[in-house]
């Protein structure tokens, strides 16, 4: 049914859908992301909301981090941070931004047996950074390096995965860019600006519900 939906939802809307109506439907698009929902029992609702936490969360990192490197004086680096996050987190787009993801996840991965039989590795990897993310606000030196490995490890397994020159796989190499040990620390404060991006990565790499099948 999700399938379905999104298929003809984000790429033939309906000519009666409202403005309102449509900008869910962008919202809904990073439920494709990697293959990370797996309920039909979550009304759609529900996604779009904990969806657009998970959204909301992100930007705050992003930004806040792009702050501490400017304090910093680090001008050329936050920069970078908030490209990332213009680029990959903006609703709107063709090849970049939420739009440009979802629409490489769909046409190119989703059903698809040669993706489907080989992302055990990645959605491993999205319960490891999950779990790498402090639970406190003692960021320490080593929790963060432990992060950024996880990070690191997530970008590499996806870009294994995704084609070269696609959304998703750009997507993950800039991501990864940035995970260098000079940024860490103003990452550390970013997380501290944004308590929710666990509470988020709980709802996107949660146990599949009972019943229901991978998208």
């Amino acid at each position: 049914y999700f399938q379905q939906f999104a298929s003809q939802a984000i790429f033939l809307p309906h000519p009666c859908a409202t403005m309102r109506q449509l900008s869910m439907v962008r919202l809904f698009s990073a439920l494709f992301l990697a293959n990370l929902v797996q309920t039909q029992a979550d009304s759609v609702m529900t996604i779009m909301s904990e969806m657009s936490t998970a959204r909301s969360s992100a930007m705050e990192v992003a930004e806040a981090t792009a702050l501490s490197l400017d304090k910093a004086n680090e001008k050329a680096r936050a920069a970078k941070v908030r490209e990332w996050s213009s680029n990959w987190l903006s609703v709107m787009g063709v090849t970049y931004g939420l739009t440009g993801l979802t629409k490489d996840f769909v046409l190119n991965y989703l059903g698809r047996t040669s993706y489907h039989s080989k992302n055990g590795a990645l959605l491993k990897a999205i319960h490891d950074v999950k779990h790498a993310v402090p639970t406190s606000n003692d960021f320490s030196k080593s929790q963060m390096r432990y992060l950024k490995t996880q990070i690191i490890k997530l970008c590499e397994i996806g870009m294994a995965l995704f084609q070269q020159g696609g959304s998703l796989h750009m997507m993950l190499q800039q991501l990864e860019e940035l995970m260098t040990e000079e940024n860490m620390p103003h990452f550390a404060e970013g997380l501290k600006a944004s308590p929710s991006l666990r509470q988020a990565f709980d709802y996107l790499s949660g146990p599949r519900p009972e019943g229901t099948q991978e998208l």
